[in-house]
């Protein structure tokens, strides 16, 4: 596939094409990472780590703490 680098202010940009966008699920604000190759330049899109408080809004609205643990956990013996 080809594009074209295009001059945006003091730096230089390339536009993706919408199917390479939505095939990635890209979009404005993603960040990508830019990599220096022996063949040339990867682009990769950068694996995000959740905030806790989108981890949180992940939990089932019926979710029990109690769950996560079992009952019958051994005791400890000295």
């Amino acid at each position: 596939m080809k594009v074209t680098i295009n001059k945006w202010g003091n730096s230089l940009g390339i536009r993706l094409p919408k199917s390479i966008s939505k095939q990635f699920k890209l979009k404005d604000g993603v960040e990508i990472e830019l990599t220096e190759t022996k063949d040339g330049i990867l682009l990769r899109k950068k694996n995000r780590i959740p905030t806790l408080d989108e981890i949180v809004k992940s939990y089932p609205n019926k979710f029990r703490e109690a769950e996560l643990f079992p009952n019958d956990l051994p005791s400890e013996q000295w």
